[in-house]
């Protein structure tokens, strides 16, 4: 069974049911924790769509509100994102987990190689159109690109190709 804890309102009803079908579907692995999932108007989503906070048996994933004007397979592309985040840090020893949340907080090198990993990890699980669609919708509601730490487009499709997914 899969535990997405949520406080529901109609926007959060839809992005759980959007995570346990990922989770059931390509994230095996995470289908015994626990995940929080809320929306939040926090400052910090003035330029991001979520974030993903994470222990040994569970996750928090925190959603801009601004997501609501997402298309479901741009929410698609976030979650797949997000949960490959867990995912990799689930797979690390625990001093590596220590190890990499260090260095993601205080290495702007590492924290732009973790986010092009973890949108590497998404798209190696099959999430590259939902993953494009995601960053090109981020331009259209947010009226800017995301940062250089993420594959933008084109870098999509250059790795896709490289991998042979096209």
């Amino acid at each position: 069974m899969i535990s997405v804890i949520i406080f529901m309102n109609q926007y959060e009803n839809r992005y759980s049911k959007i995570v346990n079908e990922l989770i059931m579907k390509s994230f095996p692995e995470l289908k015994n924790f626990k995940i929080i999932l809320f929306e939040s108007n926090a400052k910090r989503f003035e330029k991001h769509s979520a974030d993903i906070f994470y222990g040994f048996f569970f996750a928090v994933i925190r959603v801009s509100k601004k997501v609501r004007k997402f298309p479901r397979k741009a929410l698609v592309g976030l979650f797949a994102h997000e949960l490959s985040h867990f995912t990799i840090f689930h797979n690390r020893r625990p001093f590596q987990k220590f190890l990499a949340g260090f260095n993601y907080l205080t290495s702007k090198k590492h924290h732009k190689k973790e986010e092009r990993d973890t949108d590497r990890f998404a798209i190696k699980r099959g999430y590259w159109k939902e993953l494009y669609f995601t960053r090109v919708k981020k331009k259209e509601v947010y009226g800017f690109s995301l940062d250089d730490n993420y594959l933008n487009p084109k870098e999509i499709k250059s790795y896709v190709k490289k991998i042979r997914k096209w």
